[in-house]
């Protein structure tokens, strides 16, 4: 791994954290995190995450891939 990668794994990671501290802790939450409790939103939530993850797949990162090996 690159040292840039590595530093913005780091980064993100730190803000992540940073973030669900202060949203659990806010009385006035800008998202509102209790809302993963409920197994209807959650199930939802992880399945547009995945549609969306297999849609720039298909749409980006597999014609990049073709682009590359067929300069190979």
């Amino acid at each position: 791994m690159s040292k840039t990668a590595a530093a913005t794994l780091l980064t993100a990671s730190r803000r992540a954290s940073r973030f669900l501290i202060r949203e659990f802790t806010e009385a006035h939450p800008v998202v509102n995190l209790s809302l993963f409790t409920r197994r209807n939103f959650t199930v939802g939530a992880l399945a547009l995450a995945l549609g969306y993850g297999t849609f720039f797949g298909n749409a980006v990162l597999l014609p990049l891939w073709l682009q590359q090996s067929a300069r190979v």
